[in-house]
Order: structure tokens, then sequence, then C-alpha cells
């Protein structure tokens, strides 16, 4: 089942809302502005993931299972959300928690949690959200990234130019680190010491254009890596 199925399916209750609408639409990627927060759906194959941002930082994604994880701990949800990465899953976790995600990422209340959030991810070892670092990222997602297409197209210009796309030795791409200054041998080094263990590339807007050709570097990537 395509995206739109899926979204049609799963997602009514939020693009049936009078106050949703769609902003962005690629390939595998669906970008909803609800009210004050944007939703982006993104499918890659057979997994769905969600992640959250506020209208005020249109380029500074959040996961939605990273966001209810910083919540759980602050004790603002009781339960701890396990991650499943199904449609059906990630709708009903997103329509649970919705309001409580609106009150964090609205426009009166999102650079509290902005701070919050940074300093929840400083405090427990993970990387700041600019890195973009959630685990295993979907060949979808890293696309999105390395092309920018996370950005409303009047702020295209202004993103990053770079990208890092680390590679594990399961061909599996750990994180993508932005940035704006000329690649250099320092940052190279800099980003090997992030991501020991790991092949890099690096990327910028239009070098990749499709999937596939992505999908060959990240798997000449991992050759690289395991015969080294």
């Amino acid at each position: 089942m395509g995206i739109d199925e899926n979204i049609a399916k799963h997602f009514s209750f939020l693009v049936n809302d009078p106050g949703t609408a769609v902003i962005k639409k690629v390939r595998g990627v669906i970008i909803l502005r609800h009210q004050e927060i944007l939703v982006r759906l993104i499918q890659d194959r057979a997994d769905f993931f969600t992640d959250i941002a506020s209208i005020n930082d249109p380029d500074q994604w959040t996961d939605l299972h990273h966001f209810l994880e910083f919540l759980y701990r602050k004790s603002e949800i009781k339960k701890k959300v396990k991650p499943v990465n199904k449609p059906r899953a990630q709708a009903t976790t997103l329509k649970q928690y919705l309001p409580i995600i609106y009150e964090h990422f609205n426009v009166l209340h999102y650079q509290k949690t902005k701070t919050a959030l940074a300093v929840y991810d400083r405090s427990a070892g993970v990387m700041p959200l600019r890195f973009y670092s959630k685990t295993i990222m979907p060949l979808q997602k890293v696309f999105v990234l390395i092309n920018n297409l996370d950005f409303e197209d009047k702020f295209r210009k202004f993103a990053p130019k770079w990208s890092t796309v680390a590679v594990n030795r399961d061909g599996q791409v750990v994180s993508v680190i932005r940035y704006s200054e000329q690649p250099n041998l320092a940052l190279n080094d800099k980003h090997i010491k992030l991501y020991p263990d790991t092949a890099q590339f690096t990327a910028s807007p239009g070098m990749y254009p499709t999937l596939e050709e992505l999908e060959k570097k990240v798997k000449w990537a991992k050759k690289v890596l395991i015969d080294y």
C-alpha cells in the first residue's frame, strides 16, 4: 500500500481536520500543517515514520517517539511508548498524543520545548537534533535530508549545502550530518570520531537525485567498510 492510501486509511483524523493542510508532497513523504505544528509522514518500503516540527522552526524536525520518550522521562506521560514503525501504529500513537504534542510545539510554547529537548538530549547522550541521529534512518528520510526537501521552497537557499552520510557494516544509515561550510579534513575527522566504525560519504543537494542512486552509494559505503 502506498503512502497516500496509508494516510487516507489511518490518518483520516488528521487530514480531514479543517485545521490541516498538505503543504508538501514528494516521493514517499507528505508534510502536513496542522494549525501551528507540522507533521511529516514518511514511508520507506514497509516502514512508516512520523516527525514533528513547529511552524516557527520548520527545518527542525523531532521524531515522534523520541519526543514521547522525552515526555516519559519528564513524567508528563505515564506510559512508555514502544516504537512500532507501521502506519496504523504510528497513526494510533499520533492521535492519542496529538493534544500534548500541540501544547509543546505551538508558537507560544515551542521555544521552551526546544530548549528542554536540547538539555535532555545532552544529558541522555543523544546527538543534537540538527544531526538527525535516530539510530537507523530509512533511506527515504536520508534522501529528504541530503536534498533539503524538508525546507520550504522559499527557505531552501538558506539550507545547509553539504551532508555527511554515515553507514554501518549492515549497510544501514545511522546519521546524516548537515553543515554549510566547505567539506575539509578537520570536519571529516570530527565526523569519524562521532560515528566510529562507519563508512562515510559527502552529499549535496542534487548529487543523488533519485533513491536508486542514493541506495547504490550506500551499498558502496557498506562494501568499503567490509573490505577495509
